[in-house]
């Protein structure tokens, strides 16, 4: 589709993530502590369960990104917190009702791109929605 313009996806903190992953991260949490285990089991459950959460959040940290976009002749670019832009290659990407999620290859890492509703403009979403669903064909579900 080259006569499509480009996209440029600038990402700002999801509320609405942060939210619901708070929300099951603490009703995980408050389930394990109530669980009817002895005692020494749920405190072994706890710390286990801190631990993984703490992993998570560092390896979410890791994968930073400031925008995304994609070209007219249908080039991807990923720009980095550290300033840098580097190219991308879009691996597969799927629509899941209001959130879009990419999976790009850059370089030798892969980066999985999930963008909620009020991660970016509305306008943009919209827009790459559309391009997305008249690359794949299917509306939406491509595999490359």
């Amino acid at each position: 589709m080259p006569s499509a313009p480009s996209i440029r996806i600038e990402h700002r903190p999801s509320r609405w993530q942060r939210a619901l992953t708070l929300t099951l991260v603490v009703a995980a949490g408050v389930a394990l502590a109530f669980a009817r285990w002895p005692m020494a089991g749920r405190i072994l459950a706890l710390l286990i369960y801190a631990a993984c959460v703490a992993l998570v959040v560092r390896r979410v940290r890791q994968a930073s990104w400031s925008a995304v976009s994609w070209s007219a002749d249908g080039s991807w670019r990923i720009a980095c917190d550290d300033g840098k832009e580097r190219p991308a290659t879009l691996q597969e990407s799927r629509l899941f009702g209001p959130l879009i999620a990419l999976r790009l290859r850059v370089g030798d890492a892969v980066l999985r791109v999930l963008l909620w509703p009020d991660s970016a403009d509305a306008d943009d979403l919209r827009r790459l929605r559309i391009r997305l669903g008249r690359e794949s064909g299917q509306g939406g579900d491509t595999a490359k």
